[in-house]
């Protein structure tokens, strides 16, 4: 559950893969595009919301994550009703990098409407109504507090195990929609960014094969986080480390030893990648890195490094920006390929 790991950080990109890409379809299914919103935030961060509509109520923007799987809400009024209803199930989700909040709820049920143009059997989500925890130091906001201020809750969409038990709800579509999506994110607020539902394969992306296959929730298979090979400024480090692709967090995290890669101490004591340093991922040593982010001296273009932890990195919605980025739910990987020029949707 990676991209609840909240950051106020944000670095510059570049996309340093240039291929021909020739979209081919790979069954009769029509691609769906559904609409997503990509803002930028006052830390000049990213984040990406879609509009949900849970059983018969409003539809609401709700933060798009892969970073995590399961619907979860913020204390929404009218749930249970209005087509929704709620088991005696507690669950308890925890938010922060390191941890910051910890908040507990309810399970409950509805169909979960897509923009307006699909929806879910009914199924799980949670419900949070209570704030269990808040770190020192820190200010929470309460599940009632979030709701007050426009945040109403996590789409997690990722192909990963859920920490409580939840489904990704696009994995729960009807067909061909619940095997395979893309996302296509544009940073220019005046381009449409789209959630694209049974799209087609790139067949000359890179590809990163998710590790071992389990059963998740509603007996849909899920996968271990795969990985990536880490370049500094182009050249191989031969450090392999997990990778979270997570449109959730707004910068890239590194949380593995590199090496060679520069750092520095910041004023605040905390470590950060050397201004002007490129960070490329690769599926394997040797390939072609579709992924190059870059440290910046501003504000929003310093990102953290931690050598201590877990193992990983977070490439964070910058990757996303300019890339199409397909996850298959039934094959166990995801996919990155730079977003062709014609493609205007």
């Amino acid at each position: 559950m990676v991209s609840r790991f909240a950051c106020a950080l944000a670095v510059a990109t570049a996309f340093s893969i240039n291929v021909w890409t020739q979209p081919v379809s790979s069954s009769g299914t029509a691609p769906i595009y559904l609409p997503l919103t990509t803002t930028e935030t006052a830390d000049q961060t990213y984040k990406a919301t879609v509009q949900v509509g849970i059983g018969s109520l409003p539809a609401m923007s709700i933060g798009f994550d892969t970073g995590s799987v399961g619907l979860e809400l913020f204390a929404v009024p009218g749930i249970p009703g209005n087509g929704t209803v709620c088991s005696t199930e507690t669950i308890s989700v925890s938010y922060g990098n390191p941890l910051r909040v910890t908040y507990g709820g309810v399970l409950c049920y509805a169909e979960i409407n897509l923009a307006g143009v699909i929806s879910t059997p009914r199924i799980p989500f949670g419900l949070l109504t209570s704030m269990t925890f808040c770190a020192p130091g820190y200010q929470c906001n309460t599940p009632q507090e979030n709701y007050a201020d426009g945040i109403y809750g996590v789409f997690g969409a990722g192909i990963s195990p859920s920490t409580v038990g939840l489904p990704n709800p696009l994995r729960t579509l009807p067909g061909a929609y619940g095997k395979r999506f893309m996302l296509r994110l544009k940073a220019d607020s005046g381009e449409h960014s789209s959630l694209i539902l049974a799209p087609r394969w790139h067949y000359d992306a890179a590809i990163f094969p998710q590790f071992e296959q389990s059963v998740g929730a509603l007996n849909l298979p899920v996968y271990a986080k795969g990985k990536g090979c880490i370049l500094v400024n182009g050249q191989e480090t031969r450090v392999c480390a997990l990778v979270s692709f997570d449109t959730g967090n707004g910068v890239p995290w590194v949380h593995v030893t590199v090496p060679s890669l520069p750092t520095i101490i910041g004023s605040n004591g905390v470590r950060y990648v050397a201004p002007g340093t490129t960070i490329g991922l690769a599926p394997r040593r040797g390939g072609t890195s579709p992924v190059s982010l870059v440290a910046s001296t501003t504000f929003a273009g310093e990102f953290r490094y931690t050598d201590r932890s877990s193992d990983l990195i977070n490439v964070s919605i910058q990757a996303f920006l300019g890339n199409d980025v397909t996850y298959d739910g039934e094959q166990g990987v995801i996919t990155v390929a730079p977003t062709p020029t014609e493609q205007k949707r």
